[in-house]
């Protein structure tokens, strides 16, 4: 399981990846250079954080809890692999 959130605003991506276990962690930083390299292509600046999921954590949990001012939040679940 990944948890992924993603902003953008005046031309800059944050992105914050959680997983759940090192092995992810390991594939996405020996990877990730490929997504921000190509984001720069297109004129975007990038900063992204990988971090490991803190036992009982939700994401979504941290988002309401930084920004009461969110009016629509989605949450979505999807396989990649389809």
């Amino acid at each position: 399981m990944v948890d992924v959130y993603v902003a953008m605003e005046k031309g800059k991506i944050s992105t914050r990846f959680q997983l759940e276990d090192e092995k992810s962690l390991e594939l996405l930083e020996k990877n990730m250079d490929t997504l921000t390299r190509r984001l720069t292509e297109k004129g975007y600046r990038t900063d992204v954080k990988l971090t490991l999921k803190e036992v009982g954590g939700n994401v979504m949990e941290e988002i309401l809890r930084a920004d009461k001012n969110i009016s629509m939040i989605s949450e979505l679940s999807f396989d990649v692999r389809a």
